[in-house]
């Protein structure tokens, strides 16, 4: 009962180091490692890609929330205290730079920056963003306002037509054409 002189031999090998038939050796050897690397670097890549982006994403959001604060701010009323040293107090309270503040009594146009750091190399990115404020018209222009929103009035009440200050900043307080007007 002796076995075949191949046996012990092939048995102590393993799967990497077995010949092919004709004497070579396996040349597979290793290269599911190398895939699993590879693959391992794309994971690491898609991962700071989206950690980025989400950074981005919050800044951004950030600096909106700085540009519409200090838009508010800027058309507030307040004692003695000049709109473009409140906007730019409001926005750096925010994490923000003020970038351009165009002040009136009834309107703002502010627009600010922030810095962000992206996560692979340190790299630093600005975001900006725009708001604008208006407050609303007193006197006459509020009494017409409202009487053609009555129900009772059988007119279409007027409309602000909307007027874009840049790309996808729309004027705080007005309507689109053709919108719905509030229900009162």
């Amino acid at each position: 009962m002796t076995g075949s002189p191949r046996a012990p031999a092939a048995a102590g090998r393993g799967a990497q180091g077995a010949a092919a038939p004709d004497g070579r050796a396996d040349a597979q050897g290793g290269a599911a490692t190398l895939i699993a690397l590879a693959l391992f670097a794309i994971v690491v890549m898609a991962v700071l890609v989206a950690v980025d982006l989400g950074a981005l994403a919050g800044a951004r959001a950030q600096a909106q929330t700085a540009a519409d604060l200090a838009a508010l701010a800027a058309v507030t009323p307040s004692g003695g205290v000049p709109p473009a040293e409140r906007a730019r107090e409001i926005a750096a309270a925010n994490g923000a730079r003020m970038t351009r503040c165009i002040c009136g009594p009834m309107e703002a146009v502010i627009g600010v920056r922030r810095r962000v750091r992206l996560v692979p190399f340190g790299v630093a990115v600005e975001v900006r963003a725009d708001a604008r404020a208006v407050l609303p018209g007193t006197g006459a222009a509020v009494a017409a306002r409202s009487q053609a929103t009555t129900p009772s009035s059988r007119q279409r009440p007027a409309v602000k037509q909307w007027a874009p200050l840049g790309p996808g900043v729309p004027r705080v307080g007005s309507q689109r054409p053709n919108s719905q007007p509030p229900l009162t």
